[in-house]
């Protein structure tokens, strides 16, 4: 049969709606149109599974076992009654708000995000013992104070001597330890309330000074939450003790405000030969935010107790912190001391103002603290003081 006879039968079978016919005579033409209509067949046998056309003179890339090809960014897939797609997606999708949850919840993160650096920038740059604790870089710091108050004798104090040491070997290990050396008079000058030190030992009594060494085990440490363990011994001409110190931080967003909460246990014993034991729980409650120009607000309530004594001593006070620039700031506090016993009474207000520059080199600083003490004890009278500080920082300076 001819070629022109082959077109006859096909014109004549499409015009007769017969696509059977049709093919079984294109079929027919030969083996030159055989591969046409195996790729043909493939395709319909294939259905939507394109495969992928590669140039002559271009190799396919590989593909690795079990792991199907995924579609091309172009290509766009058929719909099929079943359809089994070659990639399927298994990332967690995050939970997906309404406009006004999502943009509440995205203005409350970016506020608490403010507050918690500028209250980490600050308290590292005044050194207060709520960033101190809980740093974990290597340090040197050195700290010579002189104290002047009205009807007190000038105080000179001794330097004040604090070495941490990071152990960066550990941590490769998932340990985060940290060597801590202190040495420090027995009281902070100028009336301030008697704080724990850095290694968490209590300074003893008056006119003694203390010498520590320390672990600090950092078991967690996040914005949110932190929990530390000191453990190590103090010294002096006196006694040695050991002591062992847990320390927990809870830090709660309140939308433009953070509260957080603090909790310090201290346990000490003495040696076989001057036996002692010693309990010391500090608890320490934060309500902060930041405010219009720079400004940093802090209420505090702080409490600490000691075994053996009936009295409880707590601090009710506030702090307005304004940073000038990266290398000085102020800060004006009011502290209120009360006593419990013999009942619950205001023992002292305390009003004062810290200034503190970084001048000449980046590990220098001084600072002047004039200070208004009422105490109890001289009626509420008012009591002009001022202290002068001036402290060495080798290490780590935190940019505003």
């Amino acid at each position: 049969m001819s070629a022109t006879k082959y077109l006859t039968v096909g014109i004549l079978a499409i015009f007769l709606h017969q696509p059977i016919i049709t093919f079984f005579s294109i079929s027919s033409f030969g083996e030159i149109y055989a591969d046409r209509i195996g790729i043909v067949n493939f395709a319909w046998a294939e259905d939507n599974a394109c495969p992928q056309i590669v140039p002559e003179n271009q190799e396919e890339s590989p593909q690795s076992p079990g792991n199907a090809r995924e579609p091309s960014e172009q290509q766009t897939p058929q719909p099929t009654d079943e359809i089994i797609p070659p990639y399927q997606d298994i990332t967690p999708k995050p939970e997906v708000y309404g406009p006004e949850r999502g943009y509440a919840d995205m203005v409350q993160a970016e506020i608490s995000q403010r507050v918690l650096g500028s209250a980490e920038w600050l308290d590292s740059f005044f050194v207060d013992k709520r960033e101190i604790r809980e740093t974990n870089r290597s340090y040197l710091r050195v700290r010579y104070d002189i104290f002047m108050e009205e009807n007190t004798k000038q105080k000179i104090e001794m330097p004040s001597v604090s070495l941490q040491l990071r152990l960066p070997r550990l941590e490769q290990l998932g340990k985060t330890i940290n060597l801590v050396f202190e040495s420090a008079p027995e009281a902070e000058p100028g009336g301030v309330p008697v704080q724990a030190s850095d290694t968490g030992a209590q300074v003893v009594p008056a006119g003694s000074r203390t010498t520590s060494a320390a672990l600090h085990f950092l078991l967690r440490r996040t914005a949110k939450q932190s929990f530390i363990i000191r453990t190590g011994s103090q010294f002096n001409l006196d006694q040695t003790l050991f002591f062992i110190s847990p320390r927990f931080r809870l830090l709660i967003p309140l939308n433009a405000w953070n509260f957080r909460f603090t909790q310090d246990v201290i346990y000490r014993t003495g040696t076989p030969w001057q036996p002692k034991t010693e309990w010391e729980t500090e608890t320490l409650f934060d309500l902060e935010r930041k405010l219009p120009y720079d400004l940093f607000f802090r209420s505090y309530l702080d409490g600490v107790w000691l075994k053996n004594t009936d009295d409880y001593i707590y601090n009710l006070g506030c702090t307005l912190l304004e940073p000038f620039d990266s290398t000085h700031a102020v800060s004006y506090g009011w502290n209120n001391r009360f006593l419990t016993k013999p009942y619950f009474n205001l023992d002292e207000i305390l009003l004062s103002i810290q200034y503190r520059q970084n001048f000449w080199r980046k590990w220098l600083f001084y600072k002047v603290a004039p200070q208004y003490r009422f105490p109890r004890g001289r009626d509420f009278t008012g009591t002009p003081g001022i202290l002068f500080s001036l402290e060495m920082y080798f290490g780590y300076v935190g940019s505003k």
